[in-house]
């Protein structure tokens, strides 16, 4: 685990990235995103709202360079809350009208939820499909065929994120907005039949995750940080003040946070389940998240408003963030020259063998891309200005920034 922290660290203060961390996803800028989803390998998933017929789902296959519309509702183009798949690779969004569920990457969807004000929606390690939000619990343990309410809050109440213990426990956080207010943290031993408020009773929190372990961590909006437990919520010892409004948990014991709740703003990483902290924010970026989702290749993307204006915006990490392997080292890679006018001479250590290349320009668009049979590209008919250099090696990747003049 040091070693992947090391890892982390020497990525953000390595070449470009220690200036830059987060760059735009081509994404139209008449369109504000709501929410995004990079779970599975070659499709990204932006659901996104605007002033005209244009809102809905949107689906690209090509890293975000270009984007089509999804049918959801056959009959309108519906606001998308939260984009998830299940383990099993089925994809559920949520809507003002309910659930939907697509079994073919979202080239058809059905209804399959009438239920409103969802949140978020989440799955147990069995695969059972758990929605969460304003009044309560929901859960189908048929992939959505049916529904049965597990937990219901009062009407001024949320439920804002659950998780999963180790032995069938569940875990879910939220509080409301007037007097008496349920808050904090709740649990559940005997598979949703019971549930308590314990522990943290007198908080507003937004984010819950519980690692391999069982060890559970907590944040939110009133919270003054991030809490951990290592007793099933009875007990839980302070580790941090970053607020953490979103919290997304993967392998290792890695975790992202970000903030965004009464204008908070910023973006975390930790390799060590909460213990350290390495700061997610650039030169250009300081980030309002509010949704976080990796990619296979471990590139993080996130949806979020970025400056005064409130415009929402997906940012995807320039390099790979996340790795589930604790010996993984950074490769190294020269560009020369550097600025660059004609040639492009590229030079990576032995442990990196690639084949193909990509050249993204600051929009997120691809200018070049094509086979590094020789370690030298022709660059001549780019455009002054700042690129990303994407080699590829099986599915890890590496991208440096260089000039041209």
């Amino acid at each position: 685990m040091r070693k992947l922290l090391q890892f982390l660290l020497i990525l953000i203060s390595y070449s470009s990235l220690a200036q830059n961390i987060w760059e735009p996803l081509n994404f139209p800028d008449t369109l504000e995103a709501i929410s995004v989803n990079a779970e599975k390998e070659g499709i990204l998933f932006v659901s996104a709202t605007s002033d005209n017929e244009f809102h809905g789902l949107y689906r690209s296959f090509n890293d975000g360079d270009t984007w089509e519309l999804l049918k959801v509702d056959p009959v309108y183009n519906i606001y998308i809350g939260s984009i998830r798949f299940s383990l099993d690779g089925v994809l559920f969004v949520d809507s003002p009208f309910g659930i939907w569920r697509s079994y073919d990457d979202g080239d058809s969807f059905e209804l399959v939820s009438p239920d409103w004000n969802i949140l978020n929606i989440n799955f147990s390690p069995s695969n059972e499909v758990y929605a969460v939000g304003w009044y309560g619990i929901r859960r189908s343990v048929d992939g959505g065929n049916s529904w049965d309410t597990l937990f219901a809050t009062s009407y001024n109440d949320y439920i804002s994120d659950i998780d999963f213990g180790l032995n069938g426990e569940i875990y879910a956080v939220g509080g409301g907005f007037i007097q008496p207010i349920e808050s904090g943290f709740w649990r559940s031993l005997d598979n949703g039949i019971t549930w308590e408020n314990i522990g943290i009773t007198d908080e507003h929190l937004q984010s819950v995750q519980v690692n391999d372990e069982g060890v559970i961590i907590v944040g939110g909006l009133s919270s003054d940080g991030i809490y951990v437990s290592n007793d099933r919520g009875m007990t839980w010892t302070y580790l941090t003040d970053i607020q953490a409004d979103i919290m997304e948990s993967y392998s290792d014991d890695l975790l992202i946070a970000g903030a965004n709740i009464n204008e908070s703003e910023g973006c975390w990483f930790s390799a060590d389940w909460g213990n350290t902290w390495t700061n997610l924010v650039d030169e250009v970026l300081n980030p309002r998240i509010n949704h976080v989702s990796a990619s296979p290749s471990n590139i993080v993307f996130i949806q979020s408003y970025y400056d005064d204006s409130y415009s929402h915006n997906v940012f995807r990490s320039i390099n790979p963030i996340l790795s589930t392997g604790n010996d993984l080292k950074m490769p190294g890679i020269k560009l020369f020259p550097n600025p660059a006018r004609n040639s492009l001479t590229i030079l990576t250590d032995n442990q990196f063998v690639t084949e193909n290349f990509k050249i993204y320009d600051r929009l997120g668009n691809t200018a070049m891309a094509g086979n590094l049979k020789i370690n030298h590209v022709n660059v001549s008919r780019l455009s002054s200005g700042i690129y990303i250099l994407e080699l590829e090696s099986g599915n890890e990747f590496l991208r440096k920034k260089f000039t041209i003049r």
